[in-house]
């Protein structure tokens, strides 16, 4: 999870280790690509609007590399991003902030559940 509000950070990252995901945070988007390239998580959670490094340079770094470019990312933003803006990122999902737990635990399970990036199409869901 890559995201610079402690508050937003701590809460997702209580509801995700509540259905038993382990959870390594960061707090901008330089730090979260160490973590990604060490870890090799199964999913990265990415905020927008960060500093030291947003999340689409984060993004557009992740997929330049072998190790991580095939790493599903959900976008978490308050910004309001059409379908077009989230594919050309390359992320396969998105939830504009404020997002519920519910939210939360199904976009989550969706991606996962898709598999990599080679066999899934693109999954937008919403709030």
């Amino acid at each position: 999870m890559v995201e610079d509000d402690a508050g937003i950070r701590c809460a997702v990252a209580r509801i995700l280790e509540a259905d038993r995901y382990a959870v390594v945070q960061a707090v901008n988007g330089r730090e979260g690509l160490r973590l990604a390239r060490l870890s090799r998580p199964d999913l990265v959670w990415l905020d927008l609007d960060m500093p030291v490094m947003d999340g689409f340079e984060m993004l557009r770094r992740l997929r330049r590399n072998p190790s991580t470019a095939r790493i599903p990312a959900l976008l978490c933003t308050a910004l309001s991003l059409s379908e077009r803006q989230v594919e050309d990122s390359g992320a396969q999902g998105y939830l504009q902030k404020p997002v519920s737990a519910g939210a939360v635990r199904s976009a989550v399970r969706a991606l996962l559940a898709a598999g990599s990036l080679q066999s899934s199409p693109a999954w937008n869901g919403r709030r």
